[in-house]
């Protein structure tokens, strides 16, 4: 799911115009990669992958801020001990 684009073609209720499909509690649904899911679903899945994604990119800044802080303290050791 990371980094792939999802193709979404919704479908309206069984040949019923709009207006009753709201009022009858019929679920949409959307074909997605040549599955049909209900629209609360795929976001619950979208979500879920966003979610994740987000905590890995996470992860990797405060790897890197890590390492970045160790850096910056090697250079000023580094340059306190050549005496500039």
């Amino acid at each position: 799911m990371l980094g792939r684009k999802r193709e979404v073609v919704l479908r309206k209720g069984d040949g019923e115009d709009s207006s009753n499909t709201a009022h009858q509690g019929a679920v949409a649904t959307a074909e997605v990669g040549g599955y049909s899911e209900t629209i609360s679903d795929f976001i619950s899945q979208s979500d879920e992958a966003s979610r994740k994604r987000l905590e890995s990119m996470n992860r990797r800044l405060r790897e890197l801020e890590l390492q970045m802080e160790a850096l910056e303290a090697e250079i000023t050791k580094a340059s306190s001990l050549s005496g500039t």
